[in-house]
């Protein structure tokens, strides 16, 4: 599907003249690339999230190991 949209995209550009070429080209490597860091982003949330529960999670299990050592 991507493929097909560049293809698109090529097509489009060389009925441009060059000055605009080169316009949309950035406008579309710009777009591309915005695309990418938000996916990256929400990446990089769902990790933090994942490590906050785990902690979350080992630091219960550690607090019931103490609890249950010291009612011992």
């Amino acid at each position: 599907m991507e493929s097909e949209e560049n293809n698109d995209f090529v097509m489009e550009l060389k009925k441009l003249p060059e000055d605009e070429r080169l316009a949309h080209a950035i406008l579309y490597l710009g777009k591309k690339l915005e695309k990418q860091n938000n996916e990256q982003k929400a990446e990089s949330y769902q990790i933090r999230t994942s490590l906050v529960i785990m902690i979350f999670i080992m630091t219960a299990m550690l607090v019931l190991i103490v609890m249950m050592y010291v009612k011992l």
